[in-house]
């Protein structure tokens, strides 16, 4: 998020004008019941199941996902990078670096590699350049399945995995706890408060909700 996202979000320019509207509407609330005051027994569940599925991943961090981030670096850094040169083509021309690096050498060496031997520049510095470029393209392709194989071998793939699998059920019930229908002012605090403690919601998103759940107020109160 890069824009400020608690409830002070809501007094930015159009927020102040439709919240200010809304408390009119909040305050002819305040008669309603002690019972109705309080929050939702639902939305109190649905509150706990996120409450839990967001420690169940917190734990889930601290014991795989983040020693198999730690794994997987010291695994990256122990492949090095590799660098090849390549005779000048004539005297007045240059030697050519090339480096694993370089996603420009990479592409350039690459270009060299694949061209056809038969329709290249058929002198021999030429023929030693694509050589060279073939042997430097091979070795990156090399190190591209060694890096990729980092991601089985640290354990990284099944962390990622995993993350996205215990990720599931807290999208689901902040979903679920963003659209529930509020019968009580005690539910609107317990959503902004539950807003709040999960980083926020960007403003332009959290006022419709809030008007969202004054307008299900008001409705319920007219009947």
């Amino acid at each position: 998020m890069t824009q400020e996202t608690t409830r002070r979000a809501l007094f930015g320019a159009a927020g102040l004008v439709a919240v200010a509207a809304a408390v009119p509407v909040m305050a002819n609330t305040a008669h309603l019941s002690a019972s109705a005051a309080q929050v939702s027994p639902k939305l109190l569940a649905l509150l706990a199941e996120h409450k839990a599925a967001d420690a169940t991943i917190d734990r889930f961090y601290a014991a795989v996902f983040n020693p198999a981030v730690d794994r997987e670096t010291a695994m990256r850094a122990a492949i090095p990078h590799i660098a090849r040169e390549t005779a000048a083509l004539s005297p007045s021309s240059h030697t050519i670096y090339w480096n694993t690096g370089d996603r420009h050498s990479i592409a350039h060496a690459a270009g060299i590699a694949k061209a056809s031997k038969a329709r290249s520049n058929q002198s021999e510095a030429w023929q030693q350049r694509r050589s060279d470029a073939r042997s430097f393209y091979a070795a990156h392709l090399r190190r591209e399945r060694a890096l990729a194989r980092v991601a089985r071998d640290s354990g990284m793939d099944a962390a990622e995995a995993g993350e996205s699998e215990l990720y599931a059920p807290i999208k689901a019930a902040r979903h679920a706890i963003y659209n529930y229908p509020v019968a009580s002012l005690a539910d609107v605090a317990a959503k902004l408060a539950f807003i709040e403690s999960d980083n926020g919601m960007d403003g332009d998103d959290l006022l419709p909700l809030v008007i969202a759940d004054v307008a299900q107020l008001v409705a319920r109160e007219a009947h």
